[in-house]
């Protein structure tokens, strides 16, 4: 708390190094009954109070765990952090209850920096807009080796919405050996569009490689009007992105309206640009909608190891599927 509450005064923590050296428990700080009151965790680098303040040091867990991150309110860029410019790596947070506005994840809200090895576990994080386990915005920003068990949902939105399990928005960034596990769900409440996916909600120009899914994503549309929904096993919207050495296995499900418009792909719901190269679904269509972009060497069917990357991946005697080769090392 003394650590958040300086970079929330503008301290930016640059070429400094802070060390969990234990597990922590957030639940005297923050949670639905502290006194008798609700009382919401402050993100560090508190972008929703002050747009300057950013951290910019680096942040080790040292894969201790963080307990009862417990946030609701009705801001914008909630999570563990809010925004960041260093490193934030080897963190596990569990049973974490976050509710915010637009924006809203587990461990950052905006990355520009370097997230890495950060696992959301359990508990449930939703929003509006933007809603992810790892990172909402990842905005020429590096996620590695990460993974989202946490449901994550999105409703109620204004405009058109994202939603991912491991990250909502790439703009410019780059994501490497990542997967979910966890639920992500979509519901269309007012005529909005939205992108759901399993672990990118959209990427535009970014760089993703080795990923894959073995959760849930669902869209739901109670309202009327002709929408479209973009629902992918691992990408929901690929703008001008390269996705490379990805898999889905999870179970993809619409209900709601027949007037909306819906691209439901296995692994990518549409390609608007871009590229798509080793990317496999379990079942048809691996791709939604086809409108722009190149596809080569996808289909039906999970390969092994060496038929996806062998650089990324590796096949487990415990596992119907390949796994990411740092799975193994812990």
């Amino acid at each position: 708390v003394t650590f958040r509450d300086k970079v929330n005064s503008g301290l930016t923590y640059e070429g400094k190094t802070i060390n969990v050296v234990k597990d922590i428990d957030l639940s005297g700080v923050c949670g639905e009954n502290i006194n008798g009151e609700k009382i919401s965790w402050t993100p560090i680098g508190d972008y929703a109070t002050n747009t300057e303040l950013i951290f910019k040091g680096t942040f080790d867990g040292n894969n201790n765990i963080i307990n009862n991150l417990y946030i609701n309110e009705e801001k914008n860029c909630q999570g563990l952090f809010s925004n960041n410019l260093g490193n934030i790596k080897n963190i596990y947070l569990l049973d974490s209850n976050i509710t915010g506005n637009e924006y809203v994840s587990g461990i950052v809200a905006m990355n520009k920096g370097l997230v890495e090895s950060c696992h959301t576990q359990s508990g449930a994080i939703s929003g509006t807009h933007g809603v992810a386990g790892i990172a909402s915005s990842n905005n020429g920003g590096i996620l590695r080796n990460c993974s989202n068990g946490c449901d994550i949902s999105i409703k109620n939105s204004s405009h058109e919405a994202t939603v991912g399990g491991v990250v909502a928005y790439i703009s410019g960034g780059q994501v490497y050996s990542c997967f979910n596990s966890g639920y992500v769900y979509g519901e269309i409440s007012i005529n909005a569009n939205i992108n759901i996916g399993a672990v990118i909600g959209y990427n535009i120009s970014g760089i993703a490689e080795g990923l894959y899914n073995t959760g849930k994503v669902e869209a739901k549309k109670t309202a009327s009007g002709n929408r479209t929904v973009r629902l992918g096993g691992v990408c929901g919207t690929n703008s001008s992105g390269q996705l490379k050495y990805c898999y889905n296995v999870g179970e993809i499900k619409w209900s709601g309206s027949t007037s909306t418009t819906y691209y439901r792909g296995y692994a990518i719901g549409q390609m608007e640009a871009g590229t798509c190269q080793y990317v496999f679904g379990v079942a048809q269509k691996v791709v939604g909608n086809l409108k722009s972009g190149s596809t080569s060497n996808y289909g039906i069917g999970i390969p092994k190891a060496n038929g996806i990357n062998s650089e990324y991946f590796v096949d487990d005697s415990n596992s119907e599927y390949p796994v990411l080769k740092w799975q193994i090392k812990e």
